[in-house]
Formats: structure tokens, sequence, C-alpha cells
């Protein structure tokens, strides 16, 4: 009896796609298309960031921005990351980013299995198993965002821009810092490294109610060349809000308002002394900033990196600003050591204070150019984009930040990129990996979350090691347990992503 003809089952699906996408050919034509992308942007001209005056939002001159080549070598990983702490409202856009990654994970493993239901593929026979291979395929992007996003806070080792003034008279300086002696993250010194990293030229150690964390700054500023420390407080008021206290030891009782009076009153007789309100930390502020304005500061915080104004906000604080003209605007980070890189500098003008060699006679000149006598001018700059957001920009802030990076690409942003890329592709040509685009592409997320893991990890030891001397860890052990854990998150999810056992449940 003569065998029965085989027929040919259904061609498979991977076999009907087009050769230009199937294997290494795949992998270097998406890699080369991404390499013109990236160089078309660079072309754009386009100033992003910009210098900016944070109250008028108008274009500043005088000044340049620097990328430190350890910043440029890492361009791929820490330029994303720059670019997010660069953006406008950082808290409400983290939440837009996480939003997406959860309907973008989710849509994209409906569309799959819809396709799937269509296809003439073969079905997974336990349906459990098909249940968690969609759950772990629809959980990756925002476990991947929320990696991302703890990445970018655990940067503060790795420089961004560094703004340089053209006169060397201009000071650069940041009036709201915060040490592992309050609820800060590292220690004094390393508080006074990172600001000169990042190219600042005074910085005034605010650690709330206290001057613990002064002496080991001034002893690290002593330590290198131009740097100053101002000795400072911050002050927090319940419904009046906060101020920072330059130059003076005493501490006054913390009633609400009338204490501000008697506060402001105090500073004002002290020479040497600085009291700034900061009212863009709205959140503790229940009282009119009319009232606030009328206690005589000398001072107001117009840009708080940390706590950036809203669009109502803002409108409120310009129009006191208005009112109060004689009074200086400053710019602060209100750094607590999250973060990469700066965003924000007070830019004051103080001729001869670089050849003051005294520290002290150095620091009562910052602070007297505080003191709203209109003598000198004091600037608050900021980079990246000036104004407050607005509703769509938060909504879609992942499209807008991208596109914003992408056309600030600068040349040696763009060789960086081009140079990793070809490294991607030689590794897996010598490999052998780069046999499937899907695959490639798995294998590069494996890569990213081994790298992020690889951050917070190291981040979390640091701060570990730097919480083992300060004197009341409030905030330093809590943060490294949650990037410890955020660590092991990564190497899960790169462990999934590589292992073949996984990737082939994925593609069922």
């Amino acid at each position: 009896m003569p065998p029965e003809p085989v027929t040919a089952g259904p061609e498979p699906a991977e076999s009907r796609r087009p050769a230009f996408l199937m294997g290494r050919r795949g992998i270097h034509f998406l890699s080369a298309g991404l390499i013109l992308l990236l160089a078309a942007c660079c072309a754009v001209p386009f100033d992003w960031p910009g210098i900016h005056d944070a109250v008028t939002l108008e274009k500043q001159e005088g000044f340049m921005l620097e990328l430190p080549f350890s910043s440029v070598v890492l361009e791929p990983v820490a330029g994303p990351a720059r670019a997010f702490m660069l953006g406008p409202a950082i808290r409400r856009e983290a939440w837009s980013w996480l939003a997406w990654a959860v309907f973008l994970g989710a849509a994209s493993e409906a569309a799959r299995l819809l396709l799937r239901r269509k296809s003439a593929g073969i079905r997974a026979s336990n349906p459990a198993r098909r249940i968690g291979t969609s759950i772990m395929r629809a959980g990756f992007p925002p476990a991947l965002a929320a990696l991302l996003l703890l990445g970018a806070a655990a940067f503060p080792h790795l420089p961004g821009y560094r703004l340089k003034a053209l006169d060397s008279d201009v000071v650069l300086a940041d009036f709201h810092t915060h040490t592992f002696h309050s609820d800060g993250w590292f220690s004094p010194s390393f508080d006074v490294d990172w600001h000169r990293m990042n190219g600042f030229d005074a910085v005034a150690v605010t650690d709330p109610h206290t001057h613990a964390g002064v002496p080991e700054a001034i002893r690290a500023a002593d330590a290198v060349q131009g740097m100053t420390v101002l000795s400072g407080e911050e002050r927090r008021y319940p419904g009046a809000g906060y101020f920072i206290v330059l130059g003076l030891p005493e501490i006054l009782d913390t009633d609400p308002l009338p204490s501000i009076t008697r506060l402001a009153q105090f500073v004002r007789s002290k020479p040497h002394t600085a009291l700034i309100s900061c009212p863009c930390i709205r959140h503790v502020n229940r009282i009119p900033l009319s009232r606030i304005f009328d206690c005589g500061f000398d001072a107001v915080e117009s840009y708080n990196h940390g706590w950036q104004p809203g669009v109502r906000n803002r409108a409120e604080i310009l129009d006191a600003v208005g009112a109060y003209q004689d009074r200086p605007c400053v710019a602060s980070i209100d750094w607590h050591g999250k973060g990469m890189g700066a965003k924000c500098w007070t830019a004051i003008r103080i001729p001869g204070l670089r050849g003051i060699a005294d520290h002290g006679e150095r620091a009562k000149a910052v602070i007297d150019a505080v003191r709203a006598d209109g003598s000198r001018p004091v600037r608050p700059i900021v980079i990246g984009a000036p104004g407050p957001a607005s509703d769509a920009a938060v909504i879609f802030a992942p499209f807008v930040t991208a596109a914003e990076y992408l056309l600030g690409l600068r040349p040696s942003q763009l060789t960086s990129w081009a140079a990793w890329i070809i490294l991607f592709n030689a590794v897996l040509a010598v490999t052998g990996a780069g046999t499937d685009v899907r695959r490639a592409a798995r294998q590069a997320a494996a890569a990213v979350c081994a790298i992020l893991a690889a951050m917070l990890f190291s981040n979390a030891a640091i701060i570990t090691v730097h919480a083992a001397s300060a004197p009341v860890p409030m905030n330093s052990l809590p943060t490294a347990a949650l990037f410890s854990g955020a660590g092991f998150m990564g190497l899960l999810m790169a462990w999934i992503a590589a292992k073949p056992k996984h990737a082939a449940n994925c593609e069922q």
C-alpha cells in the first residue's frame, strides 16, 4: 500500500515575516536606522536645555552648559535619566511614566492575545501557564519603568549638566540642601563634593532645626579650592511654610506666624545673616503669601527643584514677588541626595570673592549679597523646561521628554549612542546570539535590567556606609533597603528576560 502523501501544515508565522526583519541582518538594519534617527535629531537646531531666568523665563546670556566626559561615556543610560530629572514637574511626571507603562504593557499583551486567537497557531495546553505568561509580559514594562525612575534617583555620583559663568566674578550657589543629619541620604562632606562636581561655588547646609552638619561640610570645603560653605538651617512653621536661615546660630521658638515675624526681625538685626522664604513648598502653606511676605524676609526661593511650582502656585509667587521687587529671588535644588545633576543655580555677582583666602569672610560676603539691599544682582538660573508644566505635558510626559531629549542631542552624545550601538552589535555577532530580532531585544532588556540593578545595589551600599556614621539615620537606611529591594527586582527581571525557558513561554 503506497504511503499517504504528506501535506504541509501552515507556514510558521516567523517564516512569513520579511527577510530583512529576521536574524542578524534585521538587528543591523534597526541599529543603523536608530543611528540615522539620532543623527537627524542632532542636526536640528533646537536649544534644549536652554538657560533661563526662573522668574521671567527669559534666556540668560553670560553662561554656558558643560557636559562632563564621564556623563557622555554612559549617555545611553545617563541621558534618559538626566532628561527625566530636568522635567518641569518630576513628581507628577513620574506617575505619568508609570501609568503609560501599565497601559502600554496591558495593550501590547491584549493585542498579542487577540492576534494569536485569530491565527492558526498552537495554544498552550496549560491555562494557568498561559495566564501567568500574560501577566508576566504585561507587567514587565511598568516594572522596567519603575526601575528606570529609581535608577534616575540613584545617579548622584554621575555628573549631569554643569553651569559655567563666563564672568569670573559670578558665584553659583545653592542655599537649600539636606544631609543625613536630617532627612538627607549622604554626609555633609558628600554634599560639598556633589555641588563642587556640578559647578557650584557655594553651598548652604540647611538641615531642619540643627547645625550639626556644618562643621564637617566646612572641613570638606577647606580641603578643596573654590568652595564656600554657608551655615544654614531650615525652619519649618506649621501652616506658614518653610524658611531658610543663613548665618544665624541661635534658634527661636517654633510658633506660627508671630514667631516668623520675630525671627525676621532678629535675623535682620544681626550682621552677615539672611532669611529666605520658600513658598514653592506649598503643601504646608495655609497662610496667604502676602502675609508671609510682610514678615520681612531678605529673599524668596522662587524656584525649588524638589517642589516645582504649578501654574496656580507660580502665579501667586510672581504676584507676591512683583509687590516686593526689592527682594532678590533665588533658585534652590532642595538637595537630599537623589537625582542626577543640577537643574538650577543662584548666580550672584560678587567682585573679588575668589581672591578672599579666609573661608569665613567668603561666607559672609555671599550671605551679605543675599540681603535685600539691591546693590548686587542675584539671578535664579534654571535649565530645561523653564515654566510650570501644563496638564497636557504631564499627561504625555514620556513622549514630551523623549522628544525634547532627542532634539537636544549634541554631537558628543550622538557619538556615545553610536559607539554603544556598534558595540552591542559586535557582542551579538561574536557570541552568536544575534540570530533573531526578538531574542536580541530580550537580551538588551536583560542587560538594561542588570545595569540598573548594579546601580541600585551600589547606591544602596554607599548610602549604608554613609548611614553608619550618621547620628540618627532617619532616611538613609529605609532608602538603602528600598534600593536593595529594587536591585533584586532588577536581577529577577534580567533573569526572566534572558532565560531561554521563560523566553520560549513568552513566545507561545
